[in-house]
């Protein structure tokens, strides 16, 4: 099955949301147009990095191809690791030791283009959602309508839960914060204010740069933040990536 970028996967998020909401009147035309723009943002940025990763796929399916042909089973491997990696936008920030140093430009060009199209979107929605929360505070008739102050309430809330940049320092910035699975796509923790994930296991935050996850009494991860502030990683390889904007939010 392909997998879809973590970009993408976050513009297909979005138009699901767009599709099955129903606001209240007042509501519904600058909600709409918010994740409508959100949207509109989210593929521009796929549509940014789209031609650098294909074009660093081909050079892994060359590589492979060449591995395969002189029995190189490490390189082999280690090119299938690093593919599944680069469609699901989570590369190590090193290359692994054993991939073929011939993929390496190409490489580097796919992760330029991605952090530059990750940063870009982050300004957009950033400014997007500043917007929108003026609009939000600014729509008459709260007081007297239970159900209009209820769903505003709920929006100011997703927009608070929805980081929009990379995170530099985990102790402060870790509640509300969703990091997708690097394995698992389809997987995503919540970090919430009650110091559990997905409101079931505890974590803690000894260091800006480290979380530790309790599973049980006998079972324990912890997780280094990268130096790009939007990775996890394990024992020093990727393993979650953060959602950004209005992406999946988990249980």
């Amino acid at each position: 099955m392909k997998l879809l970028p973590k970009i993408g996967l976050l513009y297909v998020s979005l138009a699901l949301c767009c599709a099955a909401e129903e606001w209240h009147s007042s509501l519904a035309p600058i909600a709409t147009k918010q994740r409508e723009e959100s949207a509109k943002f989210a593929k521009k940025a796929e549509e940014a990095v789209r031609y650098a990763r294909d074009a660093y796929l081909v050079a892994l399916d060359s590589a492979e191809t060449e591995a395969t042909n002189k029995s190189n089973g490490t390189a082999v491997a280690a090119i299938g690791a690093e593919r599944h990696a680069a469609k699901v936008d989570a590369l190590a920030l090193e290359p692994p030791e054993a991939l073929p140093r011939k993929v390496i430009p190409a490489r580097k060009a796919f992760q330029k283009s991605l952090d530059k199209a990750q940063d870009d979107l982050a300004k957009e929605l950033k400014k997007l959602n500043t917007a929108y929360l003026a609009a939000l505070n600014q729509i008459p008739g709260t007081a007297e309508d239970s159900t209009l102050a209820a769903q505003i309430t709920a929006e100011k809330k997703r927009l608070l839960m929805n980081t929009t940049g990379p995170v530099g320092d985990l102790q402060a910035d870790i509640i509300g914060t969703r990091w997708r699975s690097v394995a698992k796509p389809e997987e995503v923790f919540t970090f919430g204010k009650d110091g559990k994930v997905n409101g079931i296991w505890k974590y803690s935050t000894p260091s800006k740069g480290e979380v530790i996850i309790v599973w049980d009494e006998t079972a324990s991860v912890t997780l280094t933040l990268a130096r790009n502030g939007r990775m996890l990683l394990k024992n020093g390889e990727p393993n979650r990536t953060l959602v950004m904007g209005d992406g999946d939010k988990g249980n």
